[in-house]
């Protein structure tokens, strides 16, 4: 048991918050949050998700695998003269410190070959492939949402005073 009197209740939080980020990211060379990707209803082929990166140290996204979709595929949207064009990319490269938001009408996700229908308030599981520059690939496993608009960004509960 801590001494109350040595450890006050902003220091106990503050130690607790120290110790969930730790362990959140310390060590981790990437950090994946705000995961979610549009419903689509029976019959519908494909759908888009999307996410934020942020690179602890330099990587390449190489892709990602889902069990709700046959194909899964990094897209990107680019104007091609006065039209907008969607294509297929390799990979997506971060350098440390990095922050990447996949987002509609930008780089996403593509979901193809869709297995089932996805409702609002379903989770998606993603496993995201990475490559570390100079290291050993790993791999980065999330839920994704399935919801109509992005989430709000993630707020700590307790700010430093």
């Amino acid at each position: 048991m801590l001494n109350q009197k040595l450890w006050g209740p902003r220091a106990l939080v503050t130690v607790a918050l120290v110790a969930t980020l730790g362990t959140s990211w310390a060590g981790q060379p990437v950090v994946v949050d705000q995961a979610w990707v549009r419903p689509a209803v029976a019959g519908q082929a494909a759908t888009g998700g999307y996410l934020r990166i942020e690179a602890h140290e330099d990587v390449t996204l190489k892709g990602f695998r889902t069990p709700v979709a046959q194909e899964a595929a990094l897209h990107e949207m680019r104007m091609v003269g006065d039209v907008m064009q969607m294509r297929e990319v390799d990979s997506l490269k971060l350098k440390a410190g990095d922050v990447l938001q996949l987002a509609p009408g930008q780089q996403h996700l593509m979901l193809m070959g869709l297995k089932r229908a996805l409702k609002a308030g379903d989770k998606v599981p993603l496993a995201l492939s990475f490559q570390a520059t100079g290291g050993k690939p790993f791999i980065v496993k999330v839920d994704a949402l399935v919801q109509t608009t992005p989430p709000a960004p993630a707020t700590p509960a307790h700010q430093p005073h």
